[in-house]
Formats: structure tokens, C-alpha cells, sequence
């Protein structure tokens, strides 16, 4: 057998190419853009892919891993029933490109699958210890960074409500669950390499484990708390049944009674329940609720990919907005297998969740295939998986998060169904010709790409700089708003709740009728957007033309039918019109779900008709 040798090169640079890229895409941000953190990851996690789209179409089959078909057929199921999803959707701008502040859209998905298939086929054993490398640099600079934040250091000036540990993801949650997958992958391989690797190492790796440990109690979040509590009990599973299955058996007996009891903590039961239970967890049944309900309603298609928020307060139950405001909504079902389901629909949210199971079941065929000496190289990877898939069960998928999530899913697979590093090559003509196509193709796919990212990068930054420039006391300003705003509002590839901040600058400024004409065009093109209909009614009313506004209002109750808020002003412009049956209505509607509220003992007052 000869040695691979031109092959095993371009491999390789495919596996650095992607662990580096990973690396870039979970670091990388920019305050100077609207969205500054999962704007610019999504481009760089498109430009990503694109860059492996030759290694896709042209792998070298003589030193690829061979990967199941069957995981083919449901990887090419994933991506073709999420992309009817989106084009069949009420709003096709979102589900390509994803919701504001998320990026959770099509696009997002299918570079995530061009990923984990490549990194599936290309991943060698030999790659593992280069993977280990890139991981502990971003540890490390996102440990310093997390504590540049936690002293009050941070080099950038944040508008921030939450705890000020927001790493690189812009969320505490995110940044939590960052640090645990991290910290578990950290720790497991210092467990597993203390005989195997120099006392240094050893040290500089528990250290670095400690850090990450601290980050996660750094965010102030439970989240990252549970993930790597789930991620460790992982770990010392496989290595009791490894040990002796009768030890096995007795951990997995204690680790269950573990569960339970943080289970009913966090449900607000049991002795753990002042240590565990939070609102911000109990909510998401609410969310979990509206996300099936969603699913039930559109079992086909969903709602289209990542248009949770332009549904879910049609789909809440009444009691939602009571506790926790009528004006308050959510932008994700807060559980990744649901949120795939509601807005992807069956084959979608099927393929995802069948997607998981292959990985889990390879994973657990070769760990117990493995002797304890080898479990080095792959439980780590399943640990951090697996912390993955913990905060994943009660959070939003997050690009820096998911981005580590399929790429431990692909390494599983990619190690599970390996090539021999020994085997026959083709032709040194055939590999050179498969080489010279790969490169081809993914310099054209880049290129493109790129072009479309300076399209995304100008909406971004024009919408940062019209909310720089905004100053309603200002003249000048006003004409600048003004100005800018319509050149926004033409640039293609724009985002409907951008427009809507822009529209009310426009308003605000001293121009409402420039801002409704072009909220009219943008609501034609997405008329189930709540957002739109409000910033319309609410500038009518300003105007004082409740006539006008009554329309939108009317169109608002239908998508959102629990918001007593807007019944409230609904049935004021009524008055306003002298329209007193409709005026009685909108009270009785309100006292029907909402009488015990401050904002119906308002509408006794308000909704009166004249003596």
C-alpha cells in the first residue's frame, strides 16, 4: 500500500481550514453594526461554507470517509424541506436570513450542514490533537475577555440590561453555555490525558478548566450552571461503565435521582427548588406551548424558519400576556427541537431530530467499542456534544454555540466512520484534477458570497448610523433622517423590524407621511407583521386621524388576540370617531380575559361615551 500524501495534504487543510474558521466565527464581532454580534457571524459562517463547497461537490474519494447514506438521505432532507419552509413562507426575508438579533434563517442551517458534512468526510484521528490546540486558544481569549467584562473592563461600551458577561454572543445565557461546552471538553481531556501528556500541559489545562468554571458562575446564569453539570455526569457514566458495568449501573442509578430532583427544582418542587427555580425557566412552557401549537396549526411547513416571533403572539395562551405583560413577546420557542418543528415543520424539525439520534448512537458504539486508553480522543467531543444538547433543550440556537454543536456531530460521525490513513490512492492526475476543481468552485462560491455579504453589511450599518444621527430637536438632523431613511428603505436584502425603527426615526423627525408610504410598502410585503401595523396606528394616532389607524389596530387584534393594550386604544379611536357601539365592545372584550387588570379599570375610564 503506498502512503497518501497529496491527499492527506488537502484534507488536512480542509480540517484547518474549518477549526480555524470556527474559531474566527465564535470570536469575531462588530459594536459598529446594528446586530454586532449574529450579523457579522452569519457572514462569516456563509463565507465559511462557501469556502468548502468545492470540497463538497469534489471530494477525494480515495482518502474520504464514507459516510452512512443513510445520514446523507436525512442531511439532504434537512436542507431541502427547510428551504421549501422558507420559500413557502408568509415572510421569505426572514426565513432565508433569519429573525433580527438571530440569524437563525436558512441560510444559517444549510452552512451548518455544508460544515458537518465536510468535516464528516475530511476529520482524521490525526486531527484531533490539532483540534485540541484551537480549542484552547479560544478558551483562552474568551476566558480573558469574560474577565475583562466582569471587572468593568471590557474595551467596548455596551447598552446592555444584563449581567455584563456577555463574551462574544452578546447574551449571558449564550455566553454560559459557551463557557460550560468548553469547559467540559477542557476538563475531560485533562482527565483523560494525565499519563499521556507533560505535567505543564496538565497543569495549564486544569487551569484553564478552573477559568471557564469560573466564567460560567461569572454570567449569572443557571443555564450554563445545568449544561455542564449534564455534560459532566456524561462523562463519568462512560468511564464507570468502563471501569465495571456493576459501577456503571450503581451511577447511572444516582445520577437519575440527581435528575429528578433538579428537574422538580427547577419546575418549583422538591428540596432544590429555592436553588434552582427561576421564572425566566418556568416561562419557557409558555414558550414551548405556543411553539406547538404553531406546529399543530402548520404541520407541513410550519411557519416558516425562524418566524416564531410573527406568530407567537397568536399562538400564547391568554393567561401569557396577564403574567407577564400584553406588549411582551418572544422571538424563539426556547427549545431547539420545537422551534424546528414550529417553524420548519415535520420533515424539518424530523430530520433534525433523527440527525441527533445518529450522532448519539454512533457516539455510544464507539465509546464502548474503545478501551479506556483511546476514550481520550472521542469523549471529550461527546462531552461537549452533550452539553450541546443540554442547553440546546431550554435555550436558542446561538451561531457561536451551534457552530461547535454540528462540529461535534461531524467529528462523531467522521471518527465512527473513518477511512484507513493507509488505503489506495487515485491517480496523482485524477487527485490533482479533483484539487483544481475544489479550488475553482469554492473561489467562485466565496466570491459570491461576498458580494452578498456587502449588501447585508450595508443594511447594518446604515441602520446604525440613522440611529446615530437621530435627534428629533434638530433640523438638520431631521432633513439627515430623512435623507438616509429612504435611501434605507431601498437597499435590498433589509430587515422589516430595521425598517420599522427607521420609519418611526422618519415620523418622529418631523416626516410621517414620507414614513408611512414606504411602512405601507414593507407591510404588502410581510402584512402579518405586528411590529408594522403598530408603528402605522401609532402614527396616525399621533396624527390625530384615529380613522386611519383603526384598520391597523383592527388587523393587530387578529394576529395578537390576547393584547388588551391594543383594545384599549382600538376602542379610543372609536370614540374618537363617535363610533360608540364598537367603543362598548372593545371594553366588554377587554373585561372578557383582562378584569383584573390596571389596564381595564383605564378602559372604564376611558371608554365612556359622552352624557
Amino acid at each position: 500500500m503506498r502512503k497518501i500524501v497529496g491527499s492527506n495534504k488537502t484534507e488536512s487543510s480542509a480540517t484547518t481550514l474549518i477549526f480555524s474558521g470556527v474559531v474566527i466565527i465564535v470570536l469575531f464581532f462588530n459594536p459598529n453594526l446594528q446586530d454586532p454580534f449574529n450579523a457579522p457571524k452569519l457572514w462569516l459562517l456563509m463565507l465559511l461554507a462557501a469556502t468548502l463547497f468545492g470540497y463538497l461537490l469534489f471530494p477525494n474519494k480515495d482518502n474520504s470517509n464514507q459516510i452512512n447514506s443513510k445520514l446523507k438521505y436525512i442531511l439532504i432532507i434537512f436542507v431541502f424541506s427547510g428551504f421549501i419552509s422558507a420559500v413557502f413562507s408568509k415572510n421569505q426575508l426572514i426565513s432565508m436570513l433569519g429573525e433580527t438579533q438571530r440569524k437563525n434563517g436558512f441560510a444559517t442551517y444549510l452552512s451548518l450542514a455544508i460544515i458537518f458534512y465536510v468535516t464528516a468526510r475530511t476529520i482524521k484521528l490525526r486531527d484531533i490533537g490539532k483540534f485540541n490546540n484551537y480549542l484552547r486558544l479560544v478558551s483562552v481569549l474568551l476566558v480573558i475577555y469574560g474577565f475583562m467584562q466582569s471587572t468593568g473592563n471590557d474595551f467596548v461600551t455596551w447598552n446592555n440590561p444584563y449581567n455584563s458577561v456577555i463574551s462574544t454572543t452578546g447574551n449571558p445565557n449564550f455566553s454560559s453555555a459557551i463557557y460550560a461546552i468548553l469547559c467540559i471538553y477542557t476538563l475531560s481531556l485533562t482527565c483523560l490525558s494525565i499519563k499521556s501528556q507533560s505535567v505543564w500541559k496538565t497543569l495549564f489545562n486544569f487551569a484553564l478548566s478552573i477559568f471557564l468554571f469560573i466564567s460560567i458562575l461569572n454570567t449569572g446564569s443557571l443555564q450554563g450552571v445545568l449544561a455542564f453539570a449534564v455534560g459532566l455526569m456524561g462523562f463519568m457514566l462512560i468511564l464507570s461503565f468502563k471501569y465495571k458495568k456493576v459501577v456503571g449501573i450503581a451511577t447511572s442509578l444516582i445520577f437519575s435521582v440527581l435528575l429528578t430532583a433538579v428537574l422538580l427544582g427547577i419546575l418549583q418542587m422538591g428540596p432544590l427548588q429555592n436553588y434552582l427555580y427561576k421564572d425566566s425557566v418556568s416561562v419557557r412552557g409558555y414558550y414551548w406551548r405556543a411553539g406547538f401549537e404553531m406546529f399543530k396549526n402548520n404541520p407541513l411547513l410550519g411557519v416558516g424558519i425562524d418566524n416564531y416571533a410573527q406568530f407567537f403572539n397568536q399562538y400564547r395562551t391568554p393567561d401569557y400576556p396577564l403574567k407577564y405583560g400584553f406588549e411582551v413577546t418572544s422571538s424563539n420557542a426556547h427549545n431547539t427541537f420545537i422551534q424546528h418543528f414550529a417553524t420548519g415543520g415535520l420533515l424539518f424539525g424530523l430530520a433534525y431530530l433523527i440527525l441527533q439520534i445518529i450522532v448519539f448512537s454512533f457516539a455510544v458504539k464507539i465509546l464502548t467499542r474503545s478501551k479506556i486508553q483511546d476514550l481520550k480522543f472521542l469523549l471529550p467531543i461527546f462531552c461537549g456534544w452533550l452539553t450541546f444538547q443540554a442547553q440546546s433543550l431550554v435555550s436558542i440556537d446561538n451561531i457561536a454555540i451551534s457552530v461547535f454543536g454540528w462540529l461535534f456531530s461531524a467529528i462523531i460521525i467522521g471518527l465512527s466512520c473513518g477511512s484507513k490513513l493507509d488505503k489506495q490512492v487515485l491517480s496523482t492526475t485524477g487527485r490533482a484534477s479533483s484539487e483544481a476543481k475544489q479550488v475553482i468552485t469554492s473561489y467562485v462560491m466565496v466570491l459570491l458570497v461576498f458580494i452578498f455579504c456587502t449588501f447585508l453589511f450595508r443594511v447594518e450599518s446604515a441602520a446604525i448610523y440613522i440611529r446615530s444621527i437621530y435627534n428629533p430637536s434638530n433640523a438638520e438632523n431631521n432633513k439627515l433622517v430623512l435623507e438616509n431613511g429612504q435611501k434605507f428603505f431601498r437597499l435590498p436584502f433589509n430587515d422589516i423590524n430595521y425598517q420599522n425603527k427607521v420609519g418611526v426615526f422618519m415620523a418622529s423627525s418631523g416626516y410621517p407621511n414620507q414614513a408611512v408610504e414606504l411602512l405601507q410598502k414593507s407591510l404588502d410585503k410581510t402584512p402579518n407583521s405586528l411590529d408594522t401595523l403598530n408603528v402605522l396606528a401609532n402614527i396616525y394616532e399621533s396624527a390625530k386621524e384615529p380613522s386611519l389607524a383603526i384598520p391597523y389596530r383592527v388587523k393587530i387584534s387578529e394576529l395578537n388576540p390576547w393584547n388588551a393594550k391594543n383594545y384599549l386604544q382600538q376602542g379610543k379611536n372609536y370614540r374618537d370617531i363617535g363610533d360608540f357601539v364598537k367603543m362598548e365592545e372593545m371594553l366588554m372584550k377587554i373585561e372578557s380575559f383582562a378584569a383584573s387588570t390596571n389596564i381595564y379599570q383605564t378602559a372604564v375610564t376611558e371608554l365612556k361615551a359622552p352624557s
